[in-house]
């Protein structure tokens, strides 16, 4: 298939605006001058240009010209697929492309655009901003009625209140990225499978003495990170199956949080360096370790760093021998207009082709169970550490509406970027977060809660039953 005249007109302007050629308020080529450039009729290239108007990219002045309207980059075109992240940190990436230009080559990709009708997004995302996405659960039926060959578990957390706000098509656990040459260096052991946090720190002290903090450890406060240790310690920030929904200030959850927030005062916040910094130092071999999913596999394998290992992350005392699920997803915005368009994105996303090429690039886990093990090299040890982690994937995040998970994910952000008392913090965060659901009256009958919200949600409940 080819990608329609008009397509390609829109696109070529859109780029000159993606790469800076264009700025906000300048005038963009007239369209004769565009025709003749792209060898495409004049009226072509004129519909491509009121699209773009009528999308809120541009705005026509009579006699005067056409020029690029103030916060291009926050519409939500049609016809665009963001990405999470950027083009160059997702090798199998390109390769996708081919099938998508194949199949659907008036679909663009692009990571300018903050938000796009389709969009592929990770797991904290979808869960804290699902009301913004469409249900796809007719969407996922319609196209794979059979389910059998997926891995469904990795499915249940995006299936809220009865709409699937996002469908998986690749996840992993987290483990350990490690290069032994740099252990060696600081006079150190090299982890391995078992190793205790206490152990892990001592570790970090001696990498410290020979190592700068960017070649150290990957540390931010991006909840993706620190949640991996939160269930490690056997903690969560909600659990809907207690009397008391609120975790945030359990022993368990301060318990992985403080060790997370020990490691960051050994190597400070990596997120003040550019994002890419630590990512070059360990594929150029100059880092200790990297904590990551099995989408870093696939841009290892595109480096020349050959010598890592893969390790688990370290036990914790009184903690679960668990992982965190990361999620790839195909995600909808509620203003897309195009059925058929979800329809070929979804189909050709999920079917077997893409997955097996999925899988054969290490780009996360395909959920296709009959593509999943094609990528997995049963004789590697490296690889035999991200399979044994397969089965230890915890995904019982509970972000979502009525538990306010989004602004609880930032408070606990603050208190370990800005260095805060963390006791203190997460009590405070919790008692937010009972406050906000007995507004809502969705804290559980008796409660163990005290709170005035609380209180008028069970004499409520308690009215509601007497009048039945």
């Amino acid at each position: 298939m080819e990608a329609s005249k008009v397509f390609i007109v829109r696109n070529h302007v859109l780029k000159l605006l993606e790469t800076g050629e264009l700025d906000e308020g300048q005038q963009i080529p007239p369209a004769r001058e565009l025709a003749l450039e792209l060898d495409i009729s004049f009226v072509k290239v004129q519909q491509g240009i009121d699209a773009l108007c009528r999308d809120g990219i541009l705005e026509a002045h009579p006699r005067q010209g056409v020029f690029v309207l103030p916060g291009w980059q926050n519409r939500i075109l049609q016809d665009n697929l963001s990405v999470f992240d950027s083009l160059h940190r997702l090798p199998w990436l390109p390769g996708l492309l081919k099938y998508l230009h194949a199949e659907i080559p008036d679909l663009r990709i692009t990571k300018k655009f903050s938000r796009s009708v389709l969009e592929i997004k990770t797991t904290h995302h979808v869960l804290t901003r699902h009301d913004e996405y469409m249900d796809l659960s007719s969407i996922l039926d319609e196209c794979y009625p059979d389910h059998s060959d997926f891995f469904n578990k990795i499915f249940e957390p995006f299936r809220i209140n009865g709409r699937l706000v996002g469908i998986p098509f690749s996840f992993s656990p987290r483990v350990i990225y490690c290069n032994p040459k740099v252990f060696k260096k600081a006079g150190c052991t090299v982890p391995v499978h078992g190793w205790t946090g206490e152990e892990m720190l001592k570790t970090l002290d001696l990498l410290r003495k020979v190592l700068p903090a960017e070649q150290v450890i990957n540390w931010h406060s991006y909840p993706y990170l620190w949640m991996s240790f939160v269930f490690r310690a056997g903690g969560q920030l909600f659990n809907p199956g207690l009397p008391d929904p609120v975790c945030i200030d359990s022993k368990e959850t301060i318990s992985g949080l403080r060790f997370f927030q020990e490691i960051g005062k050994r190597v400070g916040d990596q997120s003040k360096f550019d994002g890419d910094v630590y990512v070059k130092h360990f594929l150029k071999g100059e880092a200790a370790l990297f904590l990551a999913d099995r989408l870093f596999t696939n841009q290892i394998l595109s480096s020349d760093f050959k010598d890592w290992i893969a390790i688990p992350l370290p036990t914790l005392p009184g903690g679960k021998d668990v992982t965190a699920q990361a999620t790839d997803l195909i995600c909808v915005r509620n203003s897309c207009s195009s059925f058929s368009l979800i329809h070929q994105f979804v189909r050709l996303i999920l079917s077997q082709e893409v997955q097996d090429y999925l899988a054969k690039e290490k780009a996360g886990i395909p959920v296709r169970r009959s593509s999943a093990f094609k990528g997995f090299d049963m004789d590697d040890p490296k690889e035999a550490v991200l399979l044994s982690e397969i089965s230890k994937i915890c995904n019982e995040f509970h972000l979502s509406t009525p538990f306010p998970g989004e602004l609880v994910q930032t408070g606990i952000q603050r208190i370990l970027r800005d260095g805060l008392d963390l006791d203190k913090g997460c009590k405070e965060l919790a008692s937010f977060a009972r406050t906000a659901l007995g507004i809502q009256n969705q804290l559980p009958e008796n409660a163990p809660v005290d709170s005035v919200f609380a209180k008028s949600a069970q004499i409520e409940n308690n009215r509601v039953i007497h009048q039945k």
